[in-house]
């Protein structure tokens, strides 16, 4: 009693830290530290609320002879917006084309507190309590078992608990954990390192994204022959391009709708503008003040799309750029369409979703030779890559204004990237949730 006394503690002193030296954005729920304790204390959500509901939704559900059912353990989820929960929103979406029967088991079913550094990130509290997913995983017995976080709070319980009742699973290594880790807390690598590697080799396999992500996990001591490609996709909706609005925008014609998404100021600044965007989340780890110290020619203009703990401040700091805010919704394949040149600052992607985001629709990168840019952008056939990023902004600055790199060319490299691909990988990944000890 007195062990689990002092785990919670520490579990609360680490939530309380991270809050005073990282909070969130004003709009976003703060963490509660009276409310994570009454959680703490009586864990299960009450019956008939929202999260037992959901929960109990998993046990009605009707499986038709010989269907598989694959169940993904995840701590990102909706109503978040971000590159893993898109990647698992449209799997999932994909696999039940496919006629799988796909439970997403995530913090909403769950009595949850919003994290301290992240509050729009739920943190399940003891998922474990009063033998839920125990009960999850006897009674449903997926075919398949996926812990898309094995570094979050409720990832790090299935993987214990499945390990316990004796069934395998694979996970996926979306993040750059241990450098994150490093970011935020100043925790070495020496440290992060092996804590990542137990989290995801307790599972059979362990999905990585890039070439360059695999040769960095075998360098740093995971396991090669546990690890297995998978990709990502991209929405052909929500990314298309559409090549008229360009000239609507500067006949003065833009559609009402983005006009007021942009702002009637903004949409005349744009007129006959070149634009360099970035698009994505906004928050430390992105190095977006790497783009915006950047100098640009006076035919140019910066549009940001998205938010983040860092909005603010970026607003406050760069207010000659262009903010649109969270855009979620076919207005982004829009925007992109009224830019010219994506700018990827960030140097801690495991992938970058966006960079195949915006070759998709037709648009230059200009990105750091890092991991992600080097496995998707072609220095010089779909962007540009330096370790001095103006560098690359101009390089892609040159070759729209010569005409040396074709918005169209873009576009058929981007058209590579379906779901339908993407998922057929995620399936090779998966392994039988057979259970070992029966």
């Amino acid at each position: 009693m007195l062990a689990k006394f002092f785990r919670y503690f520490a579990i609360l002193a680490i939530l309380l830290i991270n809050s005073l030296a990282y909070g969130g954005g004003a709009d976003l729920p703060r963490f509660n530290c009276v409310e994570f304790i009454k959680k703490l204390i009586r864990p299960l959500p009450r019956a008939g609320s929202m999260a037992e509901n959901e929960f109990q939704a998993l046990f009605n559900k009707t499986v038709q002879p010989g269907q598989k059912r694959i169940a993904i353990f995840t701590d990102a989820w909706l109503p978040q917006t971000n590159g893993v929960v898109n990647a698992y929103v449209k799997t999932k979406e994909t696999l039940e084309s496919m006629g799988y029967i796909v439970d997403i088991i995530n913090p909403n079913m769950f009595e949850n507190v919003p994290a301290p550094t992240y509050p729009e990130i739920l943190l399940a509290i003891r998922p474990g309590a009063g033998g839920r997913l125990q009960r999850y995983l006897r009674e449903i017995q997926p075919d398949h078992i996926h812990v898309a976080t094995p570094e979050g709070w409720l990832g790090y319980h299935m993987t214990t608990m499945a390990q316990r009742e004796g069934f395998d699973f694979s996970t996926t290594y979306h993040t750059q954990f241990p450098e994150y880790l490093q970011m935020r807390t100043g925790l070495p690598l020496r440290v992060g390192y092996p804590l990542a590697i137990n989290l995801h080799q307790r599972g059979r396999t362990t999905m990585y994204l890039t070439e360059t992500m695999r040769q960095q996990m075998v360098e740093r001591g995971f396991d090669d022959g546990r690890l297995v490609f998978w990709t990502r996709g991209v929405d052909p909706n929500k990314f298309k391009y559409h090549g008229d609005l360009k000239e609507l925008l500067n006949s003065g014609r833009l559609p009402q709708h983005l006009v007021d998404t942009i702002g009637a100021e903004n949409v005349n600044k744009m007129k006959g503008k070149k634009v360099f965007v970035y698009f994505g989340r906004i928050s430390v780890e992105k190095n977006i003040g790497a783009f915006m110290d950047e100098a640009i020619p006076d035919d140019a203009i910066k549009l940001v799309i998205g938010d983040g703990p860092d909005l603010p401040g970026l607003r406050e700091k760069y207010p000659e750029a262009i903010y649109t805010g969270k855009i979620t919704d076919n207005r982004l394949g829009e925007l992109l369409s009224l830019s010219d040149i994506f700018v990827m600052p960030s140097k801690t992607e495991t992938l970058g979703t966006v960079l195949m985001e915006g070759m998709y629709n037709g648009l230059i990168t200009a990105a750091y030779p890092v991991q992600g840019p080097v496995d998707i952008i072609e220095h010089g056939v779909t962007g540009y890559l330096d370790d001095n990023l103006g560098n690359a902004m101009r390089m892609a600055y040159d070759a729209l204004e010569d005409g040396t790199l074709r918005r169209d060319e873009i576009r058929e490299q981007g058209s590579q990237y379906t779901w339908e691909s993407a998922t057929e990988l995620f399936l090779e990944g998966l392994v039988p949730a057979w259970s070992r000890n029966n």
